[in-house]
């Protein structure tokens, strides 16, 4: 019902800057993504205190659904980076998030792009042992070069 009210700013945020999108992403509610993101007003690129996306939430917790729905959305914001240089790649690659990764890949992602210690997503991959992941993207990464 709220939403549906005009004069209800969903982009107001909490004190770490986080909207109500970015827990609704992080906490994989679908439902309430899908009503969100059908106010024209929404912000889906607002960036909390640590940069980080609803997007970037949604792929650290492997919530496949929702990086579907915030990237047919809005795109561009696949290879945006968190303020200590991590992608939504990145993040799903730490966590393991193989389906994840597969459709971040499909959508394009860039593999290249490293965090503040010069690290990538398959650097990652190999520290945390994700084999499969690590293969995939190391395939990627020789069609490219």
């Amino acid at each position: 019902m709220l939403l549906q009210r005009t004069e209800i700013n969903i982009n107001l945020v909490d004190c770490n800057h986080r909207t109500a999108l970015s827990f609704a992403s992080e906490k994989d509610h679908e439902a309430i993504v899908h009503l969100l993101l059908n106010r024209s007003d929404v912000d889906v690129g607002k960036v909390d205190q640590w940069g980080r996306t609803p997007l970037s939430w949604a792929g650290e917790k492997g919530h496949v659904e929702i990086v579907r729905l915030l990237l047919q959305h809005q795109p561009t914001l696949m290879n945006m980076q968190d303020a200590d240089g991590n992608t939504c790649l990145i993040e799903a690659v730490r966590g393991g998030h193989l389906a994840v990764v597969e459709l971040l890949l499909d959508f394009n992602a860039d593999i290249c792009l490293k965090d503040w210690k010069n690290r990538t997503a398959l650097c990652w991959a190999r520290q945390r042992r994700h084999q499969i992941i690590e293969a995939i993207l190391a395939r990627r990464r020789e069609e490219h070069l």
